[in-house]
């Protein structure tokens, strides 16, 4: 009575974990879901937040990392021209 219970109990498992793999091959881990996620996120943003005109110049800005002074590290938008053109905003 109880190899039968255990054969049961192993059986039962098995089938578990096969739909369990099976899972993970055709939907993929939750490593995977959740890049995707962070990916939909950041296109979903990247298209509600448009890219702000110079407003020295009416060129696109760009979106950069101050390296040196009080706010390095800190985001600002530059020209695209930059070097001919010395336009900034603030993210």
């Amino acid at each position: 009575m109880v190899i039968c219970l255990i054969n049961q109990t192993n059986f039962l498992l098995d089938q578990q974990i096969a739909a369990l793999e099976e899972q993970f091959v055709t939907e993929g881990g939750y490593s995977e879901k959740l890049a995707a996620e962070r990916l939909k996120e950041r296109q979903e943003h990247k298209a509600t937040d448009p890219v702000p005109d110079c407003p020295k110049c009416g060129k696109p800005m760009v979106l950069r990392t101050a390296k040196t002074g009080k706010t390095a590290g800190h985001q600002f938008w530059g020209c695209s021209a930059y070097s001919d053109c010395k336009g900034v905003g603030e993210v």
